[in-house]
């Protein structure tokens, strides 16, 4: 009789061969490992079959696949990502994290939650457009809409929750926190991916665009304040793909005579 695999790892190490590694990334550009899996040799039919069985009071949505899993598809496929990979958790949840420690998503509270990730069941699903439901993938069997407490998971009560939050982190004074008047300046914006661009605005203490010159270089500004006062200095950040505002890096400039 066939058993349910639960645990992405087990299922990998069960059924699948010629694994070959390769990498999505998360919408600041970290990247994730996912593998390349085939549907040689499995049984869609059963599974599909078992699961609107056994599990009633979900809806099913596709077909069962070893192609992806329920992680590839909440933080990556749901998002518009391309390819069809298995994404496994890694240790402690180091791969699949970079997502939420991505500065794109936060933790939040379950109204406002897009993302769900069951910490205790090596699972994640996202909210469904119907009133209450989630949407997942059970392992290697089919998608699902479901209640949030409902499937083949133990300890589904053990969630966190998560959604697109408006980054905000500080820029590096490079040591130009504090300056004077025609004194040349560097800042820098740290480093967030390869998928996002940013906009540098400064505002003197009128909220004006005045009392400086600037030369902006990508992630770097060359800066020379004329007019003493407390400049708010800020990098703007946006999407390359579709211009997305996603945030801002701040600093607070003192510029003395």
């Amino acid at each position: 009789m066939k058993r349910i695999i639960l645990c992405c790892t087990l299922f990998l190490t069960v059924f699948c061969h010629n694994v070959k590694s390769i990498y999505v990334y998360t919408t600041f550009g970290k990247a994730v490992e996912v593998v390349s899996y085939s549907d040689y040799g499995f049984d869609k039919d059963y599974w599909n079959w078992y699961c609107q069985t056994t599990y009633p009071q979900a809806t099913y949505l596709a077909t069962a696949t070893q192609t992806y899993n329920c992680h590839f598809f909440a933080w990556h496929m749901s998002d518009g990502g391309s390819g069809v990979y298995w994404m496994n958790p890694g240790s402690n949840n180091s791969n699949i994290s970079k997502y939420w420690t991505d500065a794109y998503y936060g933790q939040v509270s379950s109204a406002n939650a897009t993302k769900i990730h069951y910490y205790s069941s090596d699972h994640s699903a996202i909210v469904s457009s119907v009133s209450g439901m989630y949407e997942s993938k059970w392992g290697s069997m089919p998608l699902m809409r479901h209640a949030p407490d409902y499937g083949p998971y133990p300890n589904m009560s053990n969630r966190n929750y998560y959604a697109h939050i408006q980054y905000h982190g500080l820029l590096d004074p490079n040591g130009y926190g504090e300056t004077y008047v025609d004194v040349t300046n560097y800042y820098l914006a740290p480093y967030l991916g390869n998928n996002v661009y940013g906009v540098w605005v400064i505002y003197n203490g009128r909220d004006e665009e005045e009392g400086y010159t600037q030369n902006p270089s990508g992630s770097m500004n060359t800066v020379v304040f004329q007019v003493p006062g407390i400049y708010q200095m800020y990098y703007n950040l946006f999407l390359i793909s579709t211009n997305e505002p996603v945030g801002d890096q701040w600093y607070e400039v003192l510029v003395e005579i």
